[in-house]
């Protein structure tokens, strides 16, 4: 493997991980069950059945946490990457 190659992919790795790191940031600093909903809806990609069943919460109840932190969104833009997340 080249050294130019490495360190671009070192570099990328970094600026993931920032990425990752910022959003379970974001994640786990919310109140409430809050956090470990929106874990479940993105990166476990429950299904709202599941998430209903886990957590004793109504359909409506689902669409409530998903509608009020879908005003939360994340972009960073780096090297034509696009990256974004949606609470």
């Amino acid at each position: 493997m080249s050294d130019d190659w490495f360190s671009y992919i070192a570099e990328l790795y970094a600026q993931i991980k920032e990425w990752l790191d910022f959003f379970e940031h974001a994640v786990r600093g919310s109140s409430g069950k809050l956090p470990e909903i929106m874990w479940d809806m993105v990166v476990e990609r429950s299904t709202w059945e599941q998430l209903m069943m886990k957590n004793h919460i109504s359909h409506t109840m689902v669409a409530k946490y998903q509608e009020r932190n879908g005003m939360c969104c994340m972009r960073r833009e780096a090297e034509g990457m696009f990256f974004e997340v949606r609470l």
